[in-house]
């Protein structure tokens, strides 16, 4: 969740006037990211949630992760 908040704020893809294509972008790096490092026996998740005005993306794996 950091990960993408952290890309997120980067690219000033929060907040009112989010810009969906450094957004979109930013969840489909994380979504390949997770792809290429979790085998076949893996598992990837993607959670959506939302609180008043702020929306919460989580995108988790059993991949091996940063060294």
């Amino acid at each position: 969740v950091g990960q993408a908040r952290k890309q997120a704020e980067q690219f000033g893809a929060v907040g009112d006037g989010a810009d969906q294509v450094r957004l979109t972008q930013i969840i489909a790096n994380l979504l390949n990211n997770a792809t290429k490092y979790t085998g076949q026996q893996g598992s990837i998740t993607l959670t959506v949630s939302q609180t008043d005005r702020m929306i919460s993306i989580a995108i988790k794996d059993t991949g091996e992760g940063i060294p």
